[in-house]
């Protein structure tokens, strides 16, 4: 089943709960009082890399429906809870029909993908859609063993982000809506309460970028990530 837009083992480990347990024993770095931004899973369609945008920019290249919302915040060091510029944000979301680009011939291919990099603030800033939940690919072993569990296959609405910095350890993760319906029953067991975030009605910023109707704009979300620097 697996092939260059499928990862059909890695959708199983998803399933069966192993990588999400790995990840976090492996790349889990907090201690105690930390305050640092949790993993989570990397999920079965990442790809390394997307589109470079400015912030403020959209990642949808092809809009096909949905709230479009503006997602932005700071990416600080959790020790001095400075700033960190230059950090890169890879982030990536299904489209409103629950499929990402690889997986929809209607798509353009890095439609709803982006690379952006935080300003001298910290600051980072794009447009996107807001989250949708959607099934994961289930017409294979992955499928035939969320049925054996008697589990349905849909993952709770969130948004991929993988966060790389000179002299920061590498954070991969994603976020939720604090409102979803499948928070209790995610089927690759990817939800953690402290990963879920709100949308909030829509307050028009001084940053715009490009590819931004502003009167299709309903919805924002603020989110900072902190991140762990290595000890020298």
């Amino acid at each position: 089943m697996s092939n260059s837009e499928r990862n059909e083992t890695l959708l199983i480990s998803d399933c069966l709960e192993w990588r999400r347990i790995l990840v976090d024993a492996q790349t889990q770095i907090t201690s105690e009082g930390d305050k640092i931004t949790n993993s989570c899973i990397l999920g079965t369609f990442y790809t390394a890399n997307p589109p470079r945008y400015e912030n403020g920019d959209s990642i949808t290249q092809k809009y096909l429906g949905g709230e479009v919302t503006f997602f932005h915040g700071r990416v600080l060091d959790v020790d001095t809870d400075l700033p960190v510029a230059g950090a890169s944000l890879n982030v990536w979301e299904c489209a409103v029909n629950g499929l990402y680009d690889q997986q929809d011939p209607d798509q353009p291919p890095e439609n709803m993908r982006g690379m952006f990099t935080s300003d001298e603030d910290g600051r980072y800033a794009f447009y996107c859609i807001k989250l949708v939940p959607y099934p994961v690919p289930y017409d294979g072993h992955a499928g035939d063993i969320l049925k054996l569990m008697d589990r349905h296959p849909y993952r709770a609405e969130h948004i991929h982000f993988m966060l790389t910095c000179h002299s920061y350890h590498r954070l991969i993760t994603q976020v939720l809506p604090d409102d979803d319906t499948y928070l209790n029953s995610d089927s690759v067991y990817a939800v953690k309460s402290d990963l879920l975030l709100q949308f909030k009605p829509y307050n028009p910023p001084t940053l715009r970028g490009k590819g931004v109707n502003e009167a299709h704009v309903k919805w924002e979300v603020n989110w900072d990530f902190k991140i762990k620097p290595h000890k020298m």
